[in-house]
C-alpha cells in the first residue's frame, strides 16, 4: 500500500509540479515525523482500531505544527456496532458531539463537524437489525463486503450528492463522524 502512495504522489508531483506530499511507514502511536513538523494529519477510521488512543492523541497533538489541521474521520453511532467493528478490535462508534469532546482534551480546536453517509443510513440500520435477529455462529468475522458494480456507482453517486451538503451545512446523522480541528 505504500509504494503505491509514492506512486500516486509522483504522479502528483509530475501533474502539478509540487513536492508538498510524502508517505512514511510507521506506527500511528509513534509517528515517525519530527515535533512541531507536520500541516495536515488525515486519519480515515484509523484511530479507533488502536488499542492506545491515548498515546495516538499524544502523537498527532506533538506532531502537528500551531495551526496545523486533522482531517479525523471514525465509524459513528453505536447502534451499528457490529461484526466488522468486532474483527478490526473497534471499540466504539462515534458523534460529531463526542468528536468535539475529543479534541477539545487534546488541546485541537474544532473548525468543522458533521456526520457522513446520511444517505446511506436507513439501509445499514436496517441491515444491522436484521444481522442481529440471526442466531450468532461465533464468528469474529468482518460482515463488510465488496460491493458489486454497478451497484457500488449508485451508491458512489449518492454520497457525492451528499458532498455538498456536508460541505456546507454538516449534517446531523450518518454512518460517520467526521471532524475537521487546528492546533492552537
Amino acid at each position: 500500500m505504500l509504494a503505491k502512495a509514492r506512486r500516486n504522489a509522483d504522479t502528483y508531483r509530475t501533474q502539478t509540479g509540487l513536492d508538498n506530499v510524502e508517505f512514511r511507514l510507521g506506527e500511528i502511536e509513534h509517528l515517525p515525523v519530527a515535533d512541531d513538523s507536520v500541516d495536515v494529519v488525515i486519519s480515515n477510521c484509523v484511530i479507533n482500531l488502536s488499542p492506545d488512543k491515548p498515546q495516538v492523541w499524544r502523537e498527532i497533538a506533538r506532531v502537528l505544527k500551531p495551526g496545523g489541521q486533522l482531517l479525523w474521520r471514525e465509524p459513528a453511532l453505536m447502534l451499528l456496532y457490529g461484526p466488522h467493528d468486532v474483527a478490526t478490535h473497534g471499540k466504539r462508534r462515534h458523534t460529531a458531539a463526542g468528536l468535539r469532546a475529543r479534541l477539545h482534551r487534546v488541546g485541537l480546536r474544532p473548525l468543522r463537524l458533521s456526520h457522513a453517509n446520511s444517505l446511506l443510513l436507513p439501509v445499514a440500520i436496517a441491515r444491522r437489525m436484521l444481522a442481529k435477529l440471526r442466531p450468532e455462529n461465533g464468528s469474529h468475522r468482518s460482515d463488510v463486503r465488496p460491493i458489486p458494480e454497478p451497484l457500488n456507482g449508485v451508491l458512489a453517486r449518492l454520497l457525492s450528492w451528499e458532498a455538498p451538503l456536508v460541505e456546507r451545512f454538516g449534517l446531523p446523522v450518518g454512518l460517520s463522524a467526521l471532524a475537521l480541528a487546528e492546533k492552537v
